[in-house]
């Protein structure tokens, strides 16, 4: 009799342990494969492997080469077992390229490639054209790699741009296949004085600047040959360059801007006139009538209206140089243009002996006051000093004379009217 289950039972037998191991297998699998695939850095490179080889990179060991083989590195990303260099291509317009022989397992392979001619030349792997030992096929899409120029000939070099630049002149080197280095000493002239050094340098075009050459005199630059290299490696030029001709001018210096003239002018001097009379005034008390005061003498006279000039009279003291004195008409030089200033002075005669009925207070003699810078001489400072002292004690003796005098005269007034 023919069993029949239900859809129940169905799933119950779906869930026994042999299909539980099953499942877990799956699982097994998928985590070994994310295992594998952390190494590669990334899961989906892991994932391509399993469906054959892919190609990491490839590459020339040369961007420029005038060597005999060229050479490229190819990289996969699992380690493959004998490749040969027929499995990979060449490609460029370079000709007479053959593909060096060679054997190989591993993850990097050298293919060499010998005999091109001077022109381009790349490598590649095309698609689905390399077996891993698991017999899958990869790449998935062709890879070329950079293309390397081969160059076999002297580098073209040229010398122009010649330009003068402030008594010195600059100068351009030039080769379209590229120059390596930038010598300056490579480089001559017809005068030994001349020094260059480099100003820029650009894959093609190196300019310098030459200096402490000669001016009004032609110069030349000149190259020897094979003095500098190309990108290639070739030495160039294949003979010596000389460039066209450059003559420096002399540095033009400006000269100063002329001085204005100044033209002179006439100075008006000052034209010597005759001296002034002197004019009678009135005048304060001088010094004396303050000494007068402070010797008890009284408020001392009032000063004359007009001072009347006498006849100059010797001095008294022949060693003593006259200052400006009473004896009479005293001329003060001056600046040469200035005029000579004149000063006049009176002198009234007094009789001292004679006595007097009443007591008459002496006259007072005024003197002009001569205003005069001190000298400069410290000797005739002290001299100046030692005079006016001398001056001023005599003139303090003689005045308390002369009040003892009038005192006495008084007394013999008095005695005479008592008398009488």
């Amino acid at each position: 009799m023919k069993t029949f289950r239900t859809r129940n039972q169905n799933a119950k037998r779906a869930r026994t342990p042999k299909h539980r191991k099953g499942l877990g297998t799956s699982i097994r699998v998928l985590l070994a494969v994310i295992t594998f695939a952390g190494p590669l850095g990334q899961v989906p490179h892991a994932l391509a492997a399993a469906s054959g080889p892919a190609v990491v990179a490839v590459f020339p060991l040369s961007n420029f080469s005038n060597a005999a083989v060229q050479h490229f590195d190819v990289i996969f990303d699992e380690s493959l077992t004998d490749l040969t260099e027929q499995q990979f291509m060449i490609d460029g317009s370079a000709s007479g390229c053959q593909r060096v022989p060679f054997r190989a397992s591993g993850v990097v392979f050298d293919v060499a490639v010998s005999g091109c001619s001077d022109g381009d030349i790349r490598v590649g792997v095309a698609a689905n054209a390399i077996r891993d030992s698991a017999g899958n096929l990869g790449p998935a899409d062709i890879v070329w790699s950079d293309f390397t120029r081969i160059s076999h000939a002297a580098p073209n070099f040229s010398i122009g741009g010649l330009r003068e630049n402030g008594g010195a002149f600059e100068f351009h080197l030039f080769t379209p296949t590229g120059i390596l280095g930038s010598d300056a000493a490579a480089f001559e002239f017809d005068y030994p004085s001349c020094v260059a050094s480099q100003v820029f340098y650009s894959s093609t075009d190196i300019s310098y600047s030459v200096t402490g050459c000669p001016v009004g005199m032609p110069i030349h630059v000149k190259l020897e040959p094979y003095a500098f290299l190309d990108w290639y490696g070739n030495a160039g030029p294949a003979s010596q360059l000389v460039s066209p001709s450059i003559t420096l001018a002399a540095p033009v210096v400006s000269s100063p801007a002329p001085v204005p003239t100044i033209s002179p002018t006439a100075v008006a001097s000052a034209t010597p006139t005759g001296s002034p009379s002197p004019t009678a005034s009135a005048s304060a008390a001088p010094a004396t009538a303050t000494i007068a005061q402070m010797l008890g003498l009284g408020e001392g006279p009032t000063p004359p209206d007009v001072l009347v000039t006498s006849a100059p009279q010797p001095a008294t003291d022949p060693g003593t140089t006259p200052l400006a004195d009473d004896s009479g008409l005293v001329t003060t030089p001056q600046n040469q243009d200035e005029p000579a200033n004149t000063f006049g002075t009176s002198r009234a005669t007094i009789d001292l002996v004679t006595p007097a009925l009443t007591a008459t207070p002496p006259p007072q003699i005024y003197r002009p006051v001569e205003l005069k810078a001190e000298p400069a001489n410290p000797l005739l400072k002290v001299v100046g000093g030692v005079v006016g002292t001398i001056g001023l004690a005599a003139l303090a003796v003689a005045l308390i004379k002369l009040r003892a005098r009038i005192r006495r005269n008084s007394k013999r007034a008095r005695d005479l009217r008592v008398a009488i």
